[in-house]
């Protein structure tokens, strides 16, 4: 089994996770010239939910992880996969979650459960949403005065941002 994923097999996960969080669909934005800067608009409601504090972004964002399930295709899910079992994140939630149990048994079944729930479930696991809301924590890279509009360097950066946090709790 692979050990790593490259830095761009994780930029095309990240950039698909960004873009259904921003515009329900895995494909990548048409980035046009706004005010001489390349930018692309977000839907206002969208923007209005994601940098509110109240239930409605609770709402939103778990109708966008059931979206993660259902719409990202099986070479992403393959890769989140392999992610989540090189992450030492992840290991704390598993570790967590399986009460800090040592047996082999015990560790096979919440694979397998991880396993089923991304691939042939698709449905929601605790333990995948908490991972996944590791690696799209994206609410913090925008503020009030934003807007509706990201430009393709924060596009980018956000990108990058998500990357470099992943590759810090990569174990070797």
């Amino acid at each position: 089994m692979e050990k790593k994923i490259s830095d761009y097999r994780k930029k095309k996960l990240v950039s698909a996770l960004l873009n259904l969080y921003l515009f329900d669909t895995i494909e990548k934005p048409d980035f046009k010239e706004i005010d001489d800067i390349l930018s692309v608009r977000v839907p206002n409601e969208r923007m209005k939910t994601i940098i509110s504090t109240d239930k409605n972004y609770r709402a939103f964002y778990i109708n966008y992880l059931q979206k993660v399930y259902d719409l990202l295709p099986l070479n992403m899910k393959n890769d989140l996969y392999l992610i989540m079992l090189i992450n030492s994140y992840f290991a704390g939630v598993m570790m967590f979650a399986v009460e800090f149990s040592q047996s082999n048994e015990v560790l096979e079944k919440f694979n397998q459960e991880i396993f089923e729930s991304l691939f042939l479930e698709n449905k929601q696991h605790p333990s995948i949403n908490s991972f996944l809301y590791f690696l799209t924590d994206f609410r913090k890279f925008f503020i009030q005065s934003d807007g509706n509009i990201i430009s393709k360097k924060q596009y980018n950066h956000i990108v990058r941002a998500q990357i470099n946090e992943l590759n810090s709790f990569e174990i070797n």
